[in-house]
């Protein structure tokens, strides 16, 4: 069985390592770990994963949300936010940018995000 393909677009460097771990752990392959919008965006189209796990905050001058969008015009990927800002605005603007959106509030559990990227990924 092929592995699912994952890009995790986060800037900080420890909360990516250990949701690589985890991803790992379980059996997900991890193609690459990036910090800025601008790099995943170029990532993503280089490397053509099966989903990106990105955070609303990012490196660089453009946002998560705006990120996906790019992302999902071009690629068409589902998308799971992993992210710190959990207020209502922020998730209304999420859940517009693309047709497949998890969105998951910091801290999480690794059952919550199991079970987001499964239901993305049918």
């Amino acid at each position: 069985m092929k592995k699912t393909r994952i890009i995790i677009v986060e800037d900080n460097n420890i909360i990516a390592l250990d949701l690589k771990h985890s991803l790992e752990k379980i059996g997900y392959e991890i193609v690459d770990v990036v910090t800025s919008g601008e790099e995943a965006i170029a990532q993503t189209s280089e490397l053509k994963p099966d989903l990106v796990i990105m955070d609303i905050r990012l490196r660089g001058n453009i946002d998560g949300i705006e990120v996906a969008r790019s992302i999902h015009t071009k690629e068409c990927l589902p998308i799971l936010f992993v992210s710190a800002y959990g207020d209502e605005e922020t998730i209304q603007r999420a859940e517009k940018c693309a047709d497949k959106i998890g969105y998951i509030v910091k801290p999480y559990n690794n059952d919550q995000l199991f079970s987001s990227i499964e239901k993305l990924l049918v």
